[in-house]
């Protein structure tokens, strides 16, 4: 194993999340419906233009599933129902000296809608509903691809109706 390099001092034009002292957790809501899956296209680092499944950082006494659920709605407006854990994605983005300039552990979790009609919130500049072979040929942050290729392959998953 390879020495880690030392994590470089924060400083005021760092975000929050920049040169983290330990992993940030995160989910994330691969949302499925009718062969088309729910992206965003994010506005900031790291990412910053390219398509991925809507999440974000898991707050204190919050599970997994429902950041993912808040997470998603807070992005797309798009309720949610998350139904099941896909992959667990290690995320680690380095600046050119090495040093990790951003850590998040993301739980890819599966989910369907409920309800609302897809609109960015500030931090995406676009959200789409996308025919799942489509969504495959976007330029997609690394490893979205894979993770929609596992979720599209897993058998459907008994859940609540939508509501009226």
């Amino acid at each position: 194993m390879e020495p880690r390099p030392a994590a470089r001092p924060r400083s005021v034009a760092d975000s929050p999340r920049s040169y983290p002292t330990r992993p940030i957790v995160a989910a994330a809501a691969v949302v499925l419906d009718e062969g088309r899956v729910l992206l965003i296209r994010r506005k900031s680092p790291p990412n910053a233009g390219l398509w991925t499944f809507p999440g974000g950082a898991v707050e204190l006494a919050e599970t997994v599933r429902q950041c993912a659920a808040r997470e998603t709605l807070e992005e797309t407006g798009v309720q949610v129902e998350v139904t099941s854990i896909v992959e667990v994605v290690d995320a680690v983005f380095r600046d050119d000296s090495g040093c990790p300039l951003y850590h998040y552990v993301i739980v890819d979790c599966l989910a369907h809608p409920l309800g609302g009609e897809p609109r960015p919130a500030s931090d995406a500049l676009e959200v789409r509903w996308i025919p799942i072979e489509e969504a495959l040929g976007l330029d997609l942050a690394r490893p979205t691809g894979e993770v929609l290729r596992k979720a599209a392959q897993l058998p459907e998953e008994p859940r609540n109706p939508r509501p009226a």
